[in-house]
């Protein structure tokens, strides 16, 4: 039969010299520290170029889809809210 213990959970090995402008937080819980390690940056941290030239690229073409996905969305509801109208309309008896 096997016995499994629930206070019992697995740890990664971290190493602090990972990267250099990062420090272990000190966060604890009822007095004793557990899980996985929160890491906490002091200064600038670094990004992917290939990402940040691609987000640059790829921004006005983000922002043209939303703009359109806006303008589609508020010609549906003008399309629906001039079907109910009409609807009403009928139901009082104006032609």
């Amino acid at each position: 039969m096997l016995s499994t213990n629930a206070n019992t959970t697995k740890k990664r090995k971290t190493d602090s010299a990972d990267n250099v402008n990062s420090a272990q937080s000190t966060s604890t819980s009822h007095g004793h520290v557990g899980g996985t390690p929160i890491y906490v940056f002091h200064g600038i941290v670094p990004s992917n170029p290939l990402i940040t030239v691609l987000e640059e690229k790829l921004k006005p073409y983000i922002f043209h889809f939303l703009d359109s996905v806006c303008f589609q969305k508020q010609s549906l509801l003008l399309n629906i809210n001039l079907s109910l109208f009409r609807l009403l309309l009928l139901n009082y008896g104006f032609n």
